[in-house]
């Protein structure tokens, strides 16, 4: 089942509850409505880069970067309105290695972009390289041991190279990474970063003669072990102050700090054709023919793959913020609960089915109800058609148009633009709910107001209830019961029961918004796979983290022990209110299948006050048109929370002072990339206040398959004869939490 909930951007320690809390790598539903226009061109700042001319004789010479630069430039200045002040540029000669550094440099040091009051436009056309990694970057774990990097005007190549000079090396991802960590401390994490090139020298796989790729082979790029070592020393010098250590590799790095638009995949080319390259032509030709207003980063790039259907690489997006509106202030967000779908159904029906980015994994039943949207934003409040589930794979599902005749509107769409979907009543779904007053819970069921999203059945006792609805006068309270209080006892005795506050019992709307919230809340966090167990897939660990050599690294044994036949032992952790003495955490995952590619996605599931956050998820891109970035390779290590490979920030916790509270890691492991955003809510009090300011509430290689995992984490507020920090792995018996393991 996909909520409704509008939310928030960050989390912040509160006096009524504890949070599970994850520094960087988080997100919560934003519902917000988009009704501003596109940024003022004064608070757009850009740094705009084009390279066709690399010397050595015109042997790696392009001959579309500069056009795409200028094009791109001109439709920031005329569209945009963004003054020529406001934007550096570098082509050809001027693009060395040290101007590029300076350029984000120059950002960051720029008194007139405010801290998040402005949006950055970065965009880079020119060759991209791989390189082996040097040896002695052994705090730099990397894909297949290969660094990327973009490729300066005056890089030096070994077979042209002056035998005198000190030749002149490729700007790696690690020093890009490091100068968009800086740049978003200073400004803001409103940066978008597009870069038109290889992410690795990938095979031309076009028989089009047509195109020519936008890579140097590796065989002849090298990287020193001291490359830009004053800027990694600044890096370190940041972790010792818990900042994050990036990700390598362009695609997933500082996932929190920027939005990455990318022209193709590590294994790709990014392709250049009559004198443009392919991807610019397409982003610039959505951007033109599209209102600016309707557009997010995500809607944006699903049209450019439309576009790029029939070309050889696999445009990818990437970052927390993908679906803030192009080019506008931060806090504008779509509706995650809007999922993409497309005309990409099988069968003589075609005309009016539409094929749902939603299956088994994300909880979508047959016969559930969607309305089709034209966008992704919360601000288009009108469907265009009201659709049934008909049919249900493990990853995607099958739509067909209910309301009269309004799939005239799809066909005359074409098969190629986004279409988006919103659950508006989960099929097969039942939360049993117990009222003190049976005419007060008629009147909550029958009354049109708020659209209930799952069939609410009165239950007849308090021990048949998953929900209480306790009336008191003109007032209603909401407690949990049954399945999820079952859950919860052994694990925190202490543990509140009621949900949100008491409200009026008039307030209809609210009543069945947080009734939605809860079924949302305990349908995810219980539901399984009935393929897998996810220990056939992966290992997963969880352990305290320490610093050694300015890095996070674990120490101490794995927290997390399976209990006999199934679930996982509910860890206890003491919580102290000194923020530098917290205890932190990370967790390891490693591929022990003969599965070639898996992705790994992190949610945290609060119980406190139902918010379902993202912390970890891959690169996006589509299913259909080629390989995606970000899989964990057989037998290979992906680390969370500690500086390694990825760049989510260690967890800690917090809690009010003699409280308990209760949180939920889950783990979701596919054989196939999806889009987890749909899962998502925001805390119930975001949520209800943002629905009273009238806001309105997102072919497989083999056959798909997932598992997941629920890790019950017990945060105590620590007491005086307790270690600071210290951790125990008891538990009372009796609470093996069946479902976790599935």
């Amino acid at each position: 089942m996909q909520g409704a909930a509008p939310s928030r951007n960050s989390r912040k320690s509160k006096k009524a509850k504890s949070s599970a809390k994850n520094n960087v790598r988080r997100q919560s539903v934003q519902d917000g409505g988009a009704t501003s226009s596109v940024q003022d061109g004064q608070k757009i700042f850009a740094l705009i880069i084009g390279i066709n001319e690399y010397g050595h004789k015109g042997r790696y010479d392009l001959k579309g970067a500069v056009a795409d630069a200028e094009k791109v430039q001109a439709f920031i200045c005329t569209k945009l309105k963004v003054p020529d002040t406001n934007i550096s540029k570098l082509h050809n000669k001027d693009a060395t290695r040290s101007a590029i550094i300076d350029g984000f440099r120059s950002l960051e040091n720029n008194e007139k972009i405010v801290r998040n009051d402005a949006t950055i436009i970065i965009y880079y056309a020119g060759h991209g390289a791989v390189a082996d990694k040097p040896k002695d970057w052994t705090d730099w774990p990397v894909f297949e041991n290969k660094i990327e990097m973009l490729c300066p005007a005056d890089m030096s190549f070994p077979d042209s190279c002056a035998s005198s000079d000190k030749p002149v090396e490729g700007i790696p991802d690690r020093t890009i990474s490091r100068l968009l960590l800086d740049l978003s401390a200073a400004k803001g994490d409103n940066i978008i970063l597009i870069l038109d090139c290889c992410h690795s020298a990938g095979l031309n796989r076009s028989s089009n003669s047509a195109l020519q790729p936008r890579r140097i082979s590796s065989s002849l790029i090298k990287i020193s072990p001291d490359c830009d070592s004053a800027i990694y020393s600044r890096e370190i010098r940041k972790s010792r102050s818990a900042e994050a250590i990036t990700k390598s590799g362009f695609s997933g790095s500082l996932w929190y700090s920027h939005v990455l638009l990318a022209a193709c995949g590590r294994r790709e080319s990014a392709m250049e054709e009559y004198k443009e390259g392919v991807f610019t032509r397409a982003l610039l030709n959505v951007l033109e023919e599209n209102n600016l207003k309707e557009l997010t980063y995500q809607s944006l790039m699903q049209y450019v793959v439309s576009m790029l259907k029939d070309v050889s690489q696999t445009p990818h997006w990437d970052g927390k913020h993908t679906l803030r509106r192009i080019f506008c202030s931060p806090e504008e967000a779509a509706d995650t609960h809007r999922v993409v779908c497309d005309r990409h159904a099988p069968g003589h029906r075609e005309h009016n089915r539409l094929r749902l980015m939603s299956g088994f994994f994300h909880g979508t039943t047959r016969n559930s109800e969607f309305k089709i949207y034209r966008t992704d934003l919360a601000s288009d409040t009108k469907p265009l058609a009201t659709a049934l589930v008909d049919e249900v794979d493990e990853f995607v599902s099958y739509l067909t148009i209910s309301s009269p005749n309004e799939h005239i509107v799809f066909a005359s769409g074409g098969n190629d633009r986004p279409w988006y979907a919103r659950l508006t009543k989960a099929a097969n779904v039942e939360l049993a709910v117990y009222c003190n007053d049976s005419t007060f819970l008629t009147r909550v069921r029958e009354t049109c107001a708020t659209k209930l999203m799952v069939t609410v059945k009165g239950a007849s006792t308090l021990d048949e209830a998953s929900l209480f609805l306790k009336v008191e006068e003109k007032t209603v309270s909401f407690e949990r019961q049954r399945g999820e209080r079952n859950l919860l006892f052994g694990l925190a005795e202490d543990f509140p029961w009621n949900i949100y506050r008491t409200i009026s019992v008039d307030d209809i709307a609210d009543i069945r918004q947080i009734i939605n919230h809860y079924a949302h809340f305990t349908y995810h966090l219980t539901r399984r796979s009935v393929h897998l167990q996810i220990t056939d897939l992966v290992s997963i660990e969880m352990r305290e983290l320490g610093l050694e050599g300015g890095l996070r690294t674990p120490v101490g044994p794995n927290m997390l022990q399976q209990l006999p036949g199934g679930g996982v032992k509910p860890i206890q952790v003491d919580v102290v209110s000194d923020k530098k003495a917290k205890t932190k955490y990370g967790f390891s995952v490693r591929n022990i299948s003969e599965i070639d590619n898996l992705y790994v996605y992190l949610l945290c599931f609060e119980a406190s006050d139902l918010e379902i956050a993202l912390y970890f998820s891959p690169p996006m891109a589509p299913r259909d048109n080629g390989p995606i970035d970000g899989p964990l390779g057989r037998d290979s290590p992906l680390y969370l929370g500690f500086p390694r490979e990825d760049d989510m920030k260690p967890v800690i916790f917090n809690v009010p002072d003699e409280s308990v509270d209760v949180c939920f890691f889950q783990f979701f492991v596919a054989t196939e990339p999806v889009n987890i955003r749909s899962l998502l809510q925001s805390p119930i009090g975001k949520c209800m206040q943002a629905r009273r300011a009238e806001l309105y509430d997102d072919s497989p290689p083999t056959a798909g398959k997932w598992a997941s995992m629920t890790i019950p984490v017990i945060q105590n507020a620590a007491k005086t004869r307790r270690k600071a920090g210290h951790t125990t792995h008891d538990t009372k018996p009796g609470v093996p939490l069946h479902n976790s393991w599935t």
